[in-house]
């Protein structure tokens, strides 16, 4: 079983890095920027990291937040904030994933993702700052333009690099649940690890208490677990940008999405 939609992650990366490196980012920073930048306090070049994020899954929002900063077109305290807000889970994931395959009820799937969703905005909400887009030069307009095949090649790279730490985590959390035989201990331990393990822990915990099972997969979704930080951390520490607050920004999400869950899930239980 694979931990995460991971099979997404080539075409993903290959289309953020085709966005920034040929200029399409222009346009979409037009079409995205003005409603978002006054909701998050995000520049509009950020906008399209978290919307890529938010819709392409781990790692994606990170690594094109750290490439727009890269290029110019963010700062290094924009490019750090986007960190902990353009990193979720994509709703393949999410919905697909642990809600059909792991709990065969994708409702539950489409209610883990949307808390996902509002935990991000509310904490965008009370963190908000002002936009901190940097302006665009003319020499970075003019850039040469990257072409196709070192774009595929870079991202075929990138992602074979993540898969390093996917496995590793996903090893750990397997050695985890060898060594505990507590199944609810093994489940808020793997939650913290990597959000793929924790899935599918989650889902022999659901047959016996399902609330808990949820609950706990909704802060592991938000959270994003240490395999997504240290993939996500790969990208700021080849530009020398320190994630500052990054954990404990996505511990506050994750609880935030926890509570947001417990009730939608009470909403839709009520109705059977």
């Amino acid at each position: 079983m694979r931990t995460f939609d991971n099979s997404l992650a080539l075409p993903f990366m290959l289309l953020s890095d085709i966005l920034v490196s040929r200029g399409d980012v222009y346009f979409f920073a037009d079409i995205l920027g003005k409603p978002l930048e006054k909701i998050f306090k995000i520049s509009r070049y950020g906008a399209i990291a978290l919307v890529l994020g938010v819709i392409c899954g781990f790692p994606i929002g990170g690594k094109l937040a750290c490439s727009l900063c890269e290029d110019g077109f963010i700062s290094e305290e924009e490019c750090a904030r986007l960190a902990s807000i353009a990193n979720c889970a994509s709703p393949a994931f999410v919905i697909g994933t642990v809600g059909v395959v792991f709990l065969s009820d994708y409702k539950i799937g489409i209610i883990l993702y949307v808390s996902q969703l509002l935990s991000v905005l509310l904490f965008s909400l009370f963190t908000k700052r002002s936009p901190s887009g940097i302006g665009i030069s003319l020499s970075i307009k003019n850039k040469k333009k990257k072409s196709l095949t070192d774009s595929v090649k870079d991202s075929a790279v990138s992602a074979l690099f993540l898969s390093s730490f996917i496995i590793s985590f996903a090893l750990i959390s397997r050695l985890v649940a060898k060594t505990i035989p507590n199944l609810f201990i093994t489940n808020i331990i793997t939650a913290f690890l990597e959000i793929g393990s924790s899935a599918k822990s989650a889902s022999i915990l659901f047959h016996i208490s399902p609330i808990s099972a949820i609950l706990i997969l909704s802060f592991s979704i938000s959270f994003s677990g240490l395999s997504v930080y240290m993939q996500t951390k790969s990208y700021f520490d080849s530009l020398g940008i320190k994630m500052r607050g990054y954990i404990v920004a996505k511990f506050v999400q994750g609880v935030i999405s926890v509570l947001i869950t417990f009730f939608l899930i009470k909403i839709y239980l009520s109705t059977f």
